[in-house]
């Protein structure tokens, strides 16, 4: 899913939801159909990429596998590596230069926390998300999105 605004370049991504029946996935599609630049949080002022601009979240590429999944989410470092280079070599009509980073959507010790793992293996865990609500979402993607920023080539 592409937005398109004039002037920017937001983040290529792949968004994983790791949570029990993937409850986020519903939640990000809707911040991605409902969401636009004057309603999200100002912390995208203080990254690189200006927003979100594609989101695979439907459709993951098939060389991401659940396993590749998994063992990259619980700190595999060997895996996180692997995982990067996925990213970073990813090509298709879309995706011409490869993704910026992966969110990963995952429940911990009762709460939702959102982690981004860049194309460069950088990885940032944002805080966790107070509710499950959109605003609350945008805000941790953001966070999570500073991990991204080091390899980010508009």
């Amino acid at each position: 899913m592409s937005r398109v605004f004039a002037g920017v370049r937001g983040y290529r991504v792949v968004f994983i939801d790791l949570t029990p029946g993937q409850q986020f996935k519903p939640i990000f599609l809707e911040y991605r159909d409902t969401t636009n630049l004057q309603s999200i949080s100002h912390c995208w002022n203080e990254q690189k990429g200006d927003w979100i601009d594609i989101a695979y979240v439907k459709t993951q590429p098939t060389s991401i596998t659940p396993e590749k999944i998994k063992l990259s989410a619980a700190g595999d470092e060997v895996s996180i590596k692997e995982f990067a280079r996925l990213l970073s070599s990813y090509r298709d009509d879309e995706i011409t230069s490869g993704f910026d980073g992966a969110y990963f959507v995952a429940k911990e010790g009762g709460q939702y926390v959102v982690t981004g793992l860049s194309r460069d293996a950088s990885i940032l865990k944002a805080p966790p998300l107070r509710v499950k609500s959109i605003k609350s979402l945008d805000q941790s993607l953001c966070a999570a999105s500073a991990a991204f920023d080091k390899s980010f080539n508009p």
